[in-house]
């Protein structure tokens, strides 16, 4: 089978359809994922002490932005060791796309991100391959991440 072909088959079993929020819905059904819709309708899911959550933008509502923050701070004082460690991460790592940010509370941050453009649709079997892949990339960028600062390993529930 060419890369490039489609397969008539894996097309009628399972048809390239826009993305949706019900359809993420629906893997994290099948995954028996809990998560909420909350007051802005984004949808979100909580591994260990990180929440993450799954937006869809774009004009024509095809961008997936798959976004986990880890709710510990990093101390202020550790903000370049962070920046580095980051910067470590993106140079032997294709994702997450990792940053930090500054709370209302001026607490930092770690936040992780993976994107993806879904504009010519997507298979029930792709999309739930690019969550499992954007949610198990984050939890070993964060998991990576306590262990640089000496903070004990997530608790996954």
């Amino acid at each position: 089978m060419a890369w490039f072909s489609r397969n008539a088959e894996t097309t009628a079993s399972d048809p390239i359809l826009p993305l949706t929020q019900e359809r993420i819905v629906d893997i994290f059904n099948d995954e028996e994922w809990h998560y909420i819709i909350d007051d802005d309708g984004d949808l979100g899911g909580r591994w260990g002490d990180v929440i993450i959550y799954f937006i869809i933008l774009g004009q024509q509502k095809e961008m997936l932005q798959i976004v986990g923050r880890m709710s510990t701070p990093i101390d202020e004082a550790n903000h370049d060791d962070a920046m580095i460690f980051i910067e470590d991460w993106h140079r032997d790592h294709f994702w997450p796309k990792a940053y930090t940010v500054f709370d209302d509370q001026g607490m930092m941050r770690v936040c992780a991100e993976v994107n993806i453009d879904h504009e010519p649709g997507v298979t029930k079997a792709q999309l739930r391959q690019h969550v499992r892949c954007a949610v198990g990339t984050q939890m070993q960028f964060f998991e990576a991440l306590r262990e640089r600062f000496g903070m004990p390993p997530m608790d996954e529930e």
